[in-house]
């Protein structure tokens, strides 16, 4: 099973449908990959910055879903809304790879 525009993404008891992510808090390709924004881009402060960056989480078009769960990534937005750079969270606090439950 792979991360599509119809998969469902689980936090909790909330549930929602990828396609349905990506057109209210957007999306952006890198490199021929896609990702789905899980998250609005949140901006670096403007005062410190000439062309302010912003930051999101977001999923990855295409990855495997293992045991349910999918990487989340880090997204670095320019100033225009372009992806400057996409990669993996990492660990998360448990030393566990950083997930998204996807259905």
């Amino acid at each position: 099973m792979v991360v599509t525009e119809k998969s469902i993404v689980a936090e909790g008891v909330n549930k929602y449908c990828v396609e349905d992510m990506a057109r209210v808090y957007g999306c952006g390709i890198s490199y021929g990959e896609k990702y789905v924004f899980l998250q609005f881009p949140v901006q670096q402060n403007a005062k410190q910055a000439y062309r302010p960056e912003s930051y999101t989480t977001a999923v990855r078009i295409g990855d495997e879903v293992r045991n349910g769960q999918a990487i989340r990534y880090q997204i670095t937005l320019t100033y225009d809304g372009h992806v400057k750079e996409a990669y993996d969270i990492g660990l998360d606090e448990f030393g566990e790879p950083d997930t998204v439950t996807i259905e």
